[in-house]
């Protein structure tokens, strides 16, 4: 909402100028335009323009049905709107504030447990690497190709002639997330094509970590994957080590700096496995290793619930935000006398 038009306003051809008659105020439209009904009435002209896609037409605009009430009422809901939708945005706020100092805590346990393990006591040496610093006395740090006994990229010739309609998970980058791999929606491979490609062909507990787009994102191949393939991204065979350490490992910042040392290319961010194999990573005896993934994985859990407990709630908060706006501009809510008059300020 404009309060005072500048003389010389220019427009994207994207934009649309509404005026107002004298019968309607600027803020009660503003509001009446992201309620439910009108917001129900622009997805139904976005939707139902031919050829423009996620595009307005103007014709539709003129046709849209709002409900207007008398212009005092229009300043009391107005009124009332802007200061109840405040004390909404300031608790949405304060949950997004905690899931950002949630997941802040949670990498920075990663953090401490990967490069200096579980006991804050535990006499320590340099690691010999600069960017290292020191690490557990009885840990070393080794090079990523003496962790895993093979490391090697996924399909990358013709990678979508292999997609099937059905058969066994055949993962993408874009299936992977930090911890876990999307099987629900990843794409299929046959048997008999992910036998034929048996240097990519995915076991339970070889890493995938992705290479394109946002590199060094890694994740544990489950069971339910054993026997799939994949294309494109870094397979990282299961060996005589903890997975899950591994895991946590690879996505903290202690790798993703090598990562981001050596990642090329602007539109799409990527680095190549000749530089991946040369990772440096502290490692502990593979007890340890197990210990240390345990733990992460109870506490990550905690934490990883209280986060999706603020989320459900920040949905909730906005979606009591949309239906007092709704409510409030078609009068199934009456604010009359909610919003201060002018009388009563005056006095």
């Amino acid at each position: 909402m404009v309060g005072e038009t500048p003389p010389k306003l220019l427009l994207s051809d994207k934009t649309f100028r509404l005026h107002v008659y004298e019968h309607v105020r600027k803020d009660f439209l503003a509001w009446s335009l992201t309620s439910y009904p009108l917001r129900a009435q622009i997805e139904r002209a976005i939707s139902g323009a031919a050829g423009l896609a996620n595009n307005l037409p103007q014709s539709s605009i003129v046709e849209f049905v709002a409900t207007f009430p008398p212009l005092p009422e229009q300043r009391q809901i107005a009124e009332y709107l802007e200061r109840e939708t405040v004390k909404i945005n300031v608790l949405v706020e304060e949950h997004r504030r905690l899931i950002e100092l949630l997941k802040e805590k949670r990498q920075a346990m990663i953090s401490q447990a990967v490069v200096r393990g579980l006991n804050p006591t535990v006499a320590t040496r340099d690691s010999g690497v600069n960017w290292l610093g020191r690490i557990p006395a009885h840990w070393d740090a080794v090079a990523l190709k003496r962790i895993s006994p093979a490391l090697t990229v996924g399909i990358v010739v013709n990678p979508s002639s292999y997609v099937a309609s059905e058969g066994l998970p055949f993962l993408y980058g874009g299936d992977i997330r930090e911890d876990r791999i999307d099987l629900f929606d990843c794409r299929r491979i046959s048997t008999e094509d992910s036998e034929r490609n048996a240097k990519t062909r995915l076991q339970a507990g070889d890493l995938v970590t992705v290479r394109v787009g946002a590199p060094g994102v890694t994740a544990v191949v489950p069971r339910e994957a054993e026997g799939g393939n994949c294309a494109s991204v870094m397979l990282i065979r299961r060996g005589d080590f903890d997975s899950r350490w591994l895991c946590y490992t690879m996505n903290d910042r202690v790798v993703r700096f090598q990562v981001e040392v050596v990642q090329y290319g602007a539109a799409q961010e990527q680095f190549n496995i000749s530089h991946a194999v040369e990772f440096i990573l502290p490692r502990p005896g593979k007890d340890e290793q197990k210990l240390i993934a345990d733990h992460l994985d109870t506490e990550t859990a905690k934490l990883d619930e209280l986060v999706a407990e603020a989320e459900a709630a920040m949905t909730l908060l906005r979606d009591r935000r949309s239906a007092l706006i709704s409510a409030a501009v078609t009068g199934k809510i009456d604010v009359r006398g909610l919003a201060p008059q002018p009388e009563a300020v005056a006095a």
